[in-house]
């Protein structure tokens, strides 16, 4: 059923308008294509390292700003300065207990290389 054939109905009052459905959203998302950078954001190649493990090999997913980005590993993927922002911040942080002294030690998540665009 398309948009102009539904119809919406209430019990409350049968004078009230259907409402709108379909229309786009307005805004700066609405108006970029997709997966657009913002407006003079620095572009990057990106390799993401396939790791050790379960999902050593899988693709990346990120989202970032409202775009998803699915980077395969060990392919290098054109993206903007953003998505290198989320994957220097994507740490796994462990605790190692000596005595009484605590170790805080921070591992990247995603091993990755970056070259300017």
């Amino acid at each position: 059923m398309s948009a102009t054939e539904s119809k919406v109905t209430t019990l409350d009052d049968e004078n009230t308008p259907a409402p709108v459905v379909g229309k786009a959203a307005k805004g700066k998302a609405a108006a970029a294509p997709e997966g657009a950078p913002a407006e003079g954001e620095t572009m990057f190649n990106v390799t993401v390292h396939a790791t050790d493990g379960d999902a050593g090999s899988a693709a990346v997913d990120m989202c970032i700003n409202g775009f998803l980005y699915q980077l395969p590993r060990g392919v290098p993927c054109r993206v903007p300065q953003s998505v290198v922002h989320g994957l220097e911040n994507a740490v796994t942080t462990t605790y190692k207990v000596n005595g009484n002294d605590v170790t805080e030690r921070n591992i990247p998540r995603f091993p990755f290389s970056a070259v300017p665009a």
